[in-house]
């Protein structure tokens, strides 16, 4: 079996686990540990997307584990693709912007306020949470399946590599009569 393979049955094994865990984590009211799957899918699908983009341009960028937070992610993404239309939503991009500030609220909400000031309750928080585990799953499917269709057709795409200003070309026949 080709390594490609193998580690495309891998990454499938992966993904098919991790969509398993966040509904049933849904389903248990387990939200932290579904929103933690959805950006950990949104931000692995990103990262796989904006280097395969990245070699279209013939940048040869490696990403360092710091790049690769998913806030960093969604600036490099809205860089180059600037809006993105997907199925009903108007702009996919903003869509991960706006719930990665949910997710951060849930992550860091249930608890911490500014001093002197109460937390949220505890019913605000798992409602919070809740409606962020859930749109988190949505938002982890559009972004699988929006970054494969694209990846798809810039695979697709022949791209010729630019001529260098220093790649002596061949002279034309005309030019050695």
């Amino acid at each position: 079996m080709k390594a490609e393979t193998t580690k495309n049955i891998i990454k499938f094994q992966s993904y098919k686990f991790a969509f398993e865990r966040m509904e049933e984590a849904i389903k248990k009211e387990f939200f932290l540990e579904s929103i933690m799957i959805a950006e950990s899918i949104i931000s692995d699908r990103l990262l796989s997307y904006l280097i395969v983009k990245l070699k279209e341009a013939g940048e040869t960028h490696q990403f360092t584990n710091k790049e690769t937070f998913l806030g960093r992610l969604i600036q490099e993404w809205k860089r180059r693709d600037e809006i993105v239309p997907y199925k009903t939503r108007e702009d996919l991009i903003d869509a991960v912007r706006l719930w990665s500030y949910d997710r951060n609220e849930c992550a860091h909400g249930l608890v911490k306020s500014q001093p002197g000031e109460p937390s949220i309750s505890v019913e605000e928080f798992i409602k919070k949470a809740s409606e962020c585990a859930v749109n988190g799953k949505q938002l982890a499917r559009d972004v699988c399946s929006w970054t494969q269709t694209k990846k798809s057709k810039i695979r697709k795409m022949k791209v010729p590599a630019p001529e260098s200003i220093d790649t002596p070309t061949k002279p034309a026949f005309s030019d050695l009569i």
